[in-house]
């Protein structure tokens, strides 16, 4: 299995892997199908978090969730805001590869942010202090 990017924690360990899709209008059901798929073929690497990102949205588990579990979802639109504009680019016209680089950027900034400029369901969901003063890959294989 290769994810599309990965963080590690200020300890060194793995604290998210991930997943950057380009659809927009998804709901959770459809998220936790997708992840289900993704953990069921057992080569998934182990991570504090396992993460979906949409341009319009964010889905989190907790790496231990059962594979039909409903995720954490957070507001992408809000989130990739800032990047789209820089790239002068909607959401709608981003291409793949972009938008992976979106989200590698979004995260390596995560990393440095101040938890107090973080939105509140980001912060609530863990993902925040999990990859606090760590580092990203990208295109980690399983």
């Amino acid at each position: 299995m290769h994810y599309d990017v990965a963080a590690y924690g200020r300890d060194g360990n793995l604290a998210v892997v991930g997943e950057a899709k380009v659809r927009l209008a998804t709901n959770p059901e459809w998220a936790a199908k997708l992840r289900s798929n993704i953990v069921e073929d057992g080569s998934a690497l182990r991570a504090r978090f396992f993460m979906l990102a949409l341009p319009d949205r964010l889905y989190l588990w907790p790496w231990d969730a059962p594979p039909e579990a409903l995720p954490a979802v957070v507001d992408g639109s809000e989130v990739f805001a800032p990047y789209f504009r820089m790239l002068d680019v909607e959401p709608s016209q981003i291409q793949p590869p972009a938008f992976e680089n979106i989200v590698s950027w979004w995260l390596s900034d995560l990393t440095r942010a101040d938890p107090a400029k973080v939105g509140h369901e980001l912060r609530k969901s863990g993902l925040v202090d999990a990859v606090a003063g760590g580092r990203i890959s990208h295109e980690l294989a399983a």
